[in-house]
């Protein structure tokens, strides 16, 4: 790999046969995907036996990333051997991982995964020509053709579903854990509080100790692309979208809980004033769930909960950016799918502005508008299609370009 300005070295070992020329002349040639010939040497060779031989191609300043070193022997005009390999000749805008003007991104990979390697130039063409900029790789298939064929294309990559699993509880729990349809039916039975345990918790380091290693993994694999972003997941929540349920009963949990009351009130004193409550010791401090907040005038001991659980969901995608930078420092974070900003899931923007560095958001309850106010330096590209049609499809596009967004997914 190669980044602008460097030189590529190319050696070779020349092996004559018996019927060859004692002097030839070796050609290298650095051509782009774009089929431009980006630099051409000749160096003239005395063969004496195996003779190794060198040459230096310049990069320059490439366009796009994929390339290919070719090495002829020449006699005259007359080619007796040829060798080639691929290499990677990454523009700037690569290796800052620099967001364009307006990043196109879409789900599914137009540079591999399903297609044959053969008319991959063909399909990226159309989509390069259409504007997608950047594709989504499957960050559960880590191989060369979700991942370097369509950098090879030209097209910045973004692994999706990094976290997939430990944080879409709702859509999937770990193997041995309760559904969270599961735990949702037996809680509204016996409202016994163990429903209330999160499958995977997210303050707890054992909990999260497989997700750091699958994302240690797929930072090692895929950092020397340069990612544009790593996608945590879609529709992502602390419960399940915005569905109403009162996560996290996890012991480590609450301890982290106790530990955010006492830097919010100072002291259990205070606490139970605020709350109406007569704790003895912040080890007995328990949040109290919707069911039994009913008919209380005073919700605090709910509604710190709800604020806790904002909290460690920010905290959550600043503890994958430092697990991703172990492998890959350069790596940036954000998630698909963003939910409305209600008082489960999860989605308080102003605490989440400071946590995650891009966004592939939805914009219903005016999601668009909170990012706008509260995160205006976060990178944020919305989807759409849906099958909509024009008039309403532009008018989308426009609407979100001039409220800030800087893409479309």
């Amino acid at each position: 790999t190669y980044n602008a300005n460097e030189t590529v070295h190319a050696a070779a070992r020349l092996v004559p046969t018996q019927d060859a020329p004692d002097r030839v002349v070796l050609r290298g040639e650095l051509t782009d995907r774009l089929d431009r010939l980006i630099a051409a040497v000749e160096v003239p060779v005395t063969l004496a036996g195996t003779t190794p031989v060198a040459l230096d191609l310049p990069v320059g300043s490439p366009l796009i990333p994929g390339a290919t070193v070719r090495l002829s022997v020449l006699d005259g005009d007359h080619v007796l051997s040829v060798a080639e390999i691929d290499a990677y000749t990454f523009p700037e805008n690569f290796t800052t991982r620099h967001w364009n003007d307006w990043q196109s991104c879409i789900w599914g990979n137009p540079g591999g995964a399903y297609r044959r390697e053969y008319l991959l130039p063909v399909y990226a063409r159309v989509y390069r020509d259409y504007g997608v900029s950047s594709v989504l790789a499957a960050s559960n298939w880590l191989n060369h053709r979700e991942f370097e064929w369509p950098v090879r294309e030209g097209f910045k990559i973004m692994p999706m579903n990094v976290s997939f699993g430990a944080i879409n509880v709702g859509h999937r729990a770990p193997k041995g854990k309760m559904s969270f349809k599961e735990q949702k039916v037996e809680y509204r039975k016996t409202k016994d509080k163990q429903y209330l345990i999160r499958p995977v918790c997210l303050n707890s380091e054992q909990d999260l100790a497989p997700l750091a290693g699958r994302m240690h993994g797929v930072a090692a694999y895929a950092g020397w692309l340069n990612p544009i972003g790593y996608n945590l997941g879609d529709e992502m929540s602390t419960t399940h979208y915005v569905t109403p349920y009162d996560y996290d009963f996890h012991p480590e949990a609450l301890a982290a809980f106790r530990d955010w009351l006492r830097d919010q009130y100072g002291s259990l004193e205070t606490l139970n004033r605020e709350w109406e409550t007569t704790f003895a010791a912040w080890d007995d401090v328990l949040p109290m769930t919707a069911h039994e907040i009913k008919g209380r005038s005073n919700a605090a001991p709910w509604a710190d909960h709800r604020a806790f659980m904002d909290v460690t969901f920010a905290r959550f995608f600043k503890w994958t950016r430092e697990q991703l930078r172990q492998k890959d420092p350069g790596a940036r974070v954000g998630m698909s799918g963003s939910q409305a900003a209600e008082a489960y899931g999860g989605y308080d923007w102003y605490q989440m502005a400071n946590t995650l560095d891009f966004v592939q958001n939805y914009t219903h309850k005016n999601t668009s508008v909170m990012q706008r106010s509260f995160a205006p330096n976060l990178r944020r590209a919305p989807w759409y299609g849906y099958s909509s049609r024009n008039p309403n499809a532009r008018r989308t596009q426009w609407w979100r370009l001039l409220n800030g967004n800087l893409g479309g997914s």
